[in-house]
């Protein structure tokens, strides 16, 4: 069900990573492949769609990029037919990755950025939620 999202993983990170920006043709083809999977097994229960998604929408005041917003809907519409998935724990483990990431750059540059690229926090947490659930 992932696959689609890993595979284009390592052109959207080096893309975020080399224009602070994730190119909608990525996003695209991502829901391009997972469509089939989608339609198959369905969206998953309704009211738990709806809380992430709203949930996502807030990220969109905390100013996070739009292609960023658009690659975690991809992901929640991944995850979600799946029964045993637990959201929080998901965003709790991109959020401690991009935690990591900031305190990365803020020591190397010594300054706080003020933008970040989100993608590799993004599929670096993905990862780990899926090892420690799968584990």
């Amino acid at each position: 069900m992932l696959f689609p999202i890993f595979a284009l993983a390592l052109p959207i990170m080096i893309s975020d990573l080399a224009r602070n920006k994730i190119p909608n043709i990525y996003l695209t083809y991502t829901a391009i492949l997972i469509a089939p999977v989608l339609i198959v097994q369905g969206l998953g229960p309704l009211m738990r769609l709806i809380a992430i998604l709203l949930l996502i929408l807030a990220f969109n005041l905390m100013h996070l990029g739009m292609g960023d917003i658009k690659l975690l809907w991809l992901i929640t519409f991944s995850l979600n037919p799946i029964a045993t998935t637990d959201f929080a724990a998901l965003f709790l483990s991109i959020i401690v990755v991009s935690t990591f990431h900031i305190l990365l750059i803020t020591v190397h540059r010594r300054a706080l950025p003020l933008q970040i690229p989100l993608a590799p926090s993004i599929f670096i947490g993905l990862g780990l939620y899926l090892a420690a659930r799968y584990s």
